[in-house]
């Protein structure tokens, strides 16, 4: 490459959009640098710090001002061209280290050893969402941090082994369900709020099954602070054909930290439940451009949420994590049953995998709502089309003359998507 510098004798004018021209391709020409070739950034940095030191010629008035203000410029041209080059290589840099992470969370001994149930975006998703490297290097720094922190939950579920995958069938059989379309809420008083007297808490009965007895779910806030908008909505929504969810209302603006906890529905002991699948839907935010909706869930094993999410996974620990809204929703695409989802719903759904345990706590957030006067109902379920997909049970079944509905319909599946003549002795038992 051949270096060409001012000539005495040629008009200023010309020196300067010759000089600011070659610096421009030589910027435009540097992406094509490679390494052990001379870059056209360096060649750039050279002329810059030659124009600096350099007297160039007056022009007809015989003042040299404009040589001062073109050493000046060049000057900043050539600090601008240093910072450049070291963002750039800050910037490569991290993208080797994102690569080497994207290598570990998809390597064949990762896949083995994890149940997977995470669809989350990959790296080179990340980098093309996340603004230049070089404009805001923390944030580059943060999504290196979020994959290595979930790079065990990060494969797609068609990388499971068969033993994963069967453990996750077993997880949506009925006896590892919970079910709140079988569950009846015998007690809303969550938080001291109403509507009923008694013990601060909301009980559904009869949510799951544990050693063939019955087990109820109790609801308790952890400390004070629970405004909800309309207390009478706690407990249940949906239908008995596409399933129900449990329900929390909420006063905007505020959030809820609450425990669930499992009891027997006779004695009212602590009841250890198997692993299960917990989910939260419908996560989406108001009309307010600030405003948004997040659940902070801590001590579950895995998540799931769709290969799609409008939700921003933020990992807090090994076992705990914020799901947040980023999209406004109403009341017209709400889901209408946990396994009756459509992509939009998907997309704002998030399932957890809970490990044996007798409670956990979660904590829904509402905040920076424009108007007040409203409030917000998070629904919740067990399994959810995620994970499970759509199931019907032995209460849709009519048994024929002759046969009863089997004890326990409820945690009874039929054999299809719909009950059919097939699903008679799975659902019914024969006159005697």
């Amino acid at each position: 490459m051949v270096f060409r510098y001012a000539l005495v004798g040629l008009m200023p004018m010309f020196i300067v959009g010759k000089s600011s021209g070659e610096f421009a391709a030589a910027l435009e020409a540097d992406d094509a640098c490679v390494a052990g070739q001379e870059c056209a950034l360096e060649l750039a940095q050279l002329r810059a710090a030659k124009m600096s030191n350099k007297k160039m010629v007056a022009d007809e008035s015989g003042e040299d001002a404009f040589s001062d203000d073109a050493a000046v410029l060049a000057n900043k041209i050539h600090e601008a061209a240093l910072k450049a080059s070291s963002l750039k290589q800050q910037a490569r840099d991290l993208r080797s280290e994102l690569n080497e992470l994207e290598k570990r969370a998809t390597s064949p001994q990762t896949e083995k050893e994890n149940l997977v149930l995470a669809d989350t975006t990959s790296v080179t998703d990340i980098i093309a969402d996340t603004p230049p490297v070089k404009e805001n290097l923390a944030l580059a720094d943060t999504t290196a941090k979020t994959i290595a922190n979930f790079a065990k939950q990060s494969t797609h579920t068609s990388r499971m082994s068969a033993e994963d995958r069967a453990d996750m069938r077993r997880l949506c059989t009925p006896e590892r369900t919970l079910n709140f379309s079988t569950s009846t809420v015998i007690h809303s008083n969550l938080g001291g709020q109403g509507p009923d007297d008694g013990e601060p808490s909301l009980v559904y009965q009869n949510v799951a099954r544990k050693d063939g007895k019955s087990v109820d779910l109790v609801v308790t806030t952890i400390g004070e602070g629970y405004t909800p908008r309309d207390a009478n909505k706690n407990g249940v929504r949906g239908t008995q054909e596409a399933g129900q969810f449990g329900l929390v209302n909420i006063q905007v603006n505020t959030d809820v930290n609450l425990r669930f906890s499992f009891v027997d529905s006779e004695t009212g002991a602590d009841v250890t439940m198997d692993p299960f699948f917990f989910t939260v839907f419908d996560i989406d935010q108001g009309m307010a451009h600030e405003s948004y909706r997040a659940v902070y869930i801590s001590g579950f094993d895995q998540f799931k949420v769709s290969p799609t999410t409008e939700l921003t996974v933020t990992p807090n620990g090994n076992d705990t994590a914020t799901f947040r809204s980023s999209l406004r929703g109403g009341e017209i695409d709400n889901p209408i049953g946990p396994r009756a989802l459509d992509d939009v719903q998907r997309d704002r759904t998030v399932t957890v995998t809970f490990p044996a345990v007798s409670s956990f706590d979660i904590d829904f957030i509402s905040k920076d709502y424009a108007h007040l006067e409203q409030g917000r109902n998070w629904m919740f379920g067990g399994p959810s089309a995620l994970t499970c997909g759509l199931v019907h049970n032995c209460l849709d079944f009519e048994c024929p003359n002759g046969y009863h509905l089997r004890t326990m319909a409820e945690f009874l599946v039929c054999g299809g998507r719909r009950c059919a003549a097939q699903d008679r002795d799975i659902c019914c038992y024969e006159e005697l």
